[in-house]
């Protein structure tokens, strides 16, 4: 839920939402998954696909989650509507309404989009979790009529599809941590019609060298001391 925060933060401040509305998504990002604290922990740790029955349970966080901040004065309205819809989807696939487009709430979106995405990158008792890039191609695989087309690209635009602090191989077979001598100088078409920024590391007296590709951090040549000094 931290990540989900950050995250959504993230993309509240390059949308320019004011103080208030940045505490209003941080509250909001914190608590989504409020209701999960109703679910039994045997069908949270439950390894393997969940039957039907355990997964109207799974589901039914949402409408929990809604009721506990609904009945806590302190928090307006807003914050419980995250709750409740983070699992709405834009072309009314989601629950546990089944609503669709302006009937979602915006900060509702936010989370949505990010949620998913920070799921994917936690391991879970059914699944290894993913890398950022992967992640990152399966949300845009999703976007199709699924989330809100414009936080998706406010998203790419500050995430990146290679975050700081991926793992990769660049073009010239080196194997790098992106730091903050990372920058977007070109543009990817990716299914959907989105062009996204693709990420190249800047050296200081090198050439610029492409992202060849996304790499898992076990991937790395550990023995390298050069290596481990940028992973310290």
């Amino acid at each position: 839920c931290v990540n989900v925060c950050i995250y959504s933060l993230i993309l509240g401040i390059a949308l320019g939402y004011s103080r208030l509305k940045l505490m209003q998504l941080s509250f909001a990002g914190l608590l989504h998954d409020v209701g999960m604290a109703f679910v039994s922990d045997e069908i949270l740790s439950k390894e393997g696909k969940l039957s039907d029955e355990e997964f109207e349970k799974i589901k039914a966080h949402t409408l929990l989650g809604y009721k506990f901040i609904s009945d806590n004065r302190n928090f307006p309205n807003d914050i419980a509507l995250v709750a409740l819809q983070h699992h709405e989807k834009m072309d009314g696939s989601g629950y546990p309404k089944g609503i669709s487009g302006e009937q979602i709430a915006e900060l509702s979106k936010i989370v949505a989009i990010n949620n998913v995405y920070c799921a994917m990158l936690r391991k879970m008792s059914y699944r290894a979790s993913k890398i950022s890039y992967d992640a990152m191609k399966e949300v845009l695989s999703e976007t199709s009529g699924k989330y809100d087309k414009e936080m998706i690209k406010v998203f790419i635009n500050t995430i990146g599809l290679y975050p700081i602090g991926s793992f990769v191989e660049l073009s010239d077979d080196r194997k790098e941590r992106l730091s903050d001598l990372l920058t977007s100088v070109s543009t990817l078409n990716i299914a959907g019609g989105y062009h996204l920024s693709d990420a190249f590391f800047m050296g200081l007296d090198i050439p610029v060298n492409m992202v060849k590709v996304p790499l898992q951090a076990q991937e790395f040549a550990l023995g390298d001391a050069r290596i481990l000094g940028k992973l310290r």
